[in-house]
């Protein structure tokens, strides 16, 4: 597999991180893991079981009895070249990490972490130099920036363009938005959402774009919006959702899925209008409701939602 050359993601987010402790310092599972790239062992840390307690407003899962927040050490970092990605791209695979990602997508629409095909020898080798040339050794320590990592892996290495690809460019810095807000970061969790947001605008433009995709791109881009201070935004985009219907015929699940979403705009737009950007947690419908596995909570957030321990 060929590698493109270097492209605009790598070029752009090189921001550093604040120093938070190295992987020894995080209690976690160690496990053995094989980098993909440079194929040289190390041993990881890996997160502990948590239990799922849902969500809050731009869609970060909220996790109780846990240590460590899980979303601070899913993305792993090979100390001899640097490449970063998800455990199962290191060939890791487990029980608990399977639960944990279902978790974390479990009927809102996320994407599952994406696993990068295994590379060819020159396409290693030319992973390596980059990696080296870029020089990103400084503060891959912290957990936000490692999610910045995976995606300039992620981007160099892939060929693929359109919706789908720019769908999980997004998904990493919306996820290293969530790291960077547990890790009490606010200058790199706005930086992140920016990046996030630009690539669902992007989709957004995309008419092939699938139904509940474009729902919850338009949600996302609303509540991000309204997170940013983008008040006018975020009311126009919430307003939007409403005027999208589905075909009588479509699944129910699909059905249930989109109601879950137009509930939270509806809750959301409230907040855009009084130009507030508190951080939200989302309504959880009842028990017998499959869009959620976690305890019921109380319909209004308290202005900032649980946050990881680090």
């Amino acid at each position: 597999m060929a590698l493109p050359k270097k492209s605009r993601t790598s070029k752009r987010i090189s921001a550093p991180m604040p120093s938070l402790p190295l992987d020894s310092e995080i209690r976690g599972n160690q496990a053995p893991l094989t980098c993909p790239v440079c194929e040289q062992s190390f041993s990881g840390t890996l997160p502990l079981p948590a239990i799922f307690n849902g969500r809050e407003s731009d869609l970060r899962p909220i996790f109780i009895d846990a240590v460590v927040d899980p979303l601070l050490l899913l993305i792993q970092v090979c100390p001899h070249c640097l490449f970063a990605a998800y455990p199962q791209t290191f060939g890791h695979d487990s029980e608990s990490l399977d639960e944990l990602a279902f978790q974390c997508t479990s009927s809102l629409g996320d994407r599952a972490p994406p696993i990068l095909d295994k590379l060819d020898r020159e396409a290693r080798i030319d992973l390596q130099n980059w990696l080296q040339r870029e020089d990103f050794s400084l503060g891959l320590r912290s957990p936000a920036q490692r999610y910045l990592q995976a995606a300039r892996c992620h981007d160099y290495v892939s060929s693929d363009e359109g919706a789908e690809e720019t769908a999980l460019l997004a998904d990493y810095f919306l996820r290293a938005s969530w790291a960077a807000r547990a890790s009490g970061d606010q200058v790199q969790e706005f930086t992140c959402r920016a990046e996030a947001l630009e690539r669902l605008w992007l989709m957004a433009d995309d008419e092939s774009l699938p139904l509940m995709e474009k729902v919850r791109t338009l949600f996302l881009l609303a509540e991000l919006s309204r997170r940013q201070g983008d008040f006018a935004s975020a009311i126009d985009l919430f307003t939007q959702l409403e005027d999208i219907s589905f075909n009588p015929n479509d699944q129910s699940e699909a059905e249930a899925e989109a109601d879950f979403f137009y509930q939270q705009a509806e809750r959301l737009l409230s907040l855009a209008c009084t130009k507030s950007d508190v951080n939200a947690r989302v309504w959880e419908p009842e028990e017998d409701d499959t869009l959620f596995e976690g305890e019921d909570d109380e319909d209004e957030g308290n202005g900032s939602g649980p946050q990881g321990l680090i």
